[in-house]
């Protein structure tokens, strides 16, 4: 099931894409896509995973990987992170619901 978007949604930039996003997705998600520069619905139909930013360890990631999960540490004693499923959720929904609006043998 998608979420029910503006028809104009494929073509929002700037603050109109990231108050969608935000009504759909949360204020995580939010951060998340203005982290990367990521303004618009077509940019984001453009990124293969969103969510690949956070395999890196920075400072500047840090406070991301705050707000969309959490920390974990395998048998190894090594961590890696999880993000929580209804955050991944929402925004895999969103995107296939931005995909949903393209019309038929058009590419965005």
């Amino acid at each position: 099931m998608n979420y029910l978007l503006p028809s104009n949604a494929l073509s929002l930039r700037g603050d109109p894409f990231r108050y969608i996003v935000e009504k759909f997705c949360g204020k995580e998600v939010v951060e998340l896509l203005k982290f990367q520069l990521i303004d618009s619905s077509v940019d984001l139909l453009d990124i293969d995973d969103v969510f690949f930013i956070l395999q890196f360890e920075s400072d500047r990631t840090t406070s991301l990987k705050e707000i969309l999960g959490v920390p974990v540490k395998n048998k190894n004693n090594s961590y890696s992170f999880f993000v929580m499923p209804g955050t991944r959720l929402k925004l895999e929904k969103f995107i296939r619901s931005l995909r949903s609006l393209i019309p038929p043998n058009e590419n965005i």
